[in-house]
């Protein structure tokens, strides 16, 4: 499993707190995370 994530460049980059892009609308969420049910700390 580590290994297939290893292989992704974005899943190297941690996500960023939803409430960090709520305060800053300039920001976008790693696509790597964005499937996440809206919750982005959860790592898939």
């Amino acid at each position: 499993m580590q290994k297939s994530k290893m292989s992704v460049m974005n899943a190297l980059y941690l996500p960023i707190p939803q409430s960090e892009i709520n305060v800053n609308k300039l920001l976008e969420q790693n696509p790597f995370y964005q499937g996440a049910g809206g919750n982005s700390s959860t790592i898939n």
